[in-house]
């Protein structure tokens, strides 16, 4: 793992930030963003930490090679579908 960490340029602690903030994210997408102005600018302030994760996530296997784990690409492929939506989502909050 360290080797993955030393590779992507995060620390473990940092992805678990990341994706608290998706969920967080997505349950504010689900009950509506009306009245939540500072809401709004704060999530949109993650634009660009989230796409700079969906890179990470894209260029995990080739980091990892033949020490990957299975089960952890098939969770962050999980998350990078998800984190798909969620940007989709804030880029249309921005138009």
């Amino acid at each position: 793992m360290a080797r993955i960490e030393s590779e992507i340029g995060l620390s473990l602690e940092a992805v678990k930030v990341i994706l608290l903030k998706l969920d967080e994210i997505a349950l504010l997408e689900k009950e509506g963003l009306e009245g939540k102005e500072s809401d709004i600018r704060e999530i949109l302030s993650w634009i660009p930490v989230l796409k700079r994760f969906q890179v990470v996530l894209r260029n995990l296997p080739a980091v990892a090679g033949p020490y990957g784990d299975l089960e952890m690409f098939s969770f962050f492929q999980k998350v990078e579908e998800k984190m798909i939506n969620i940007l989709n989502f804030l880029e249309q909050l921005v138009k």
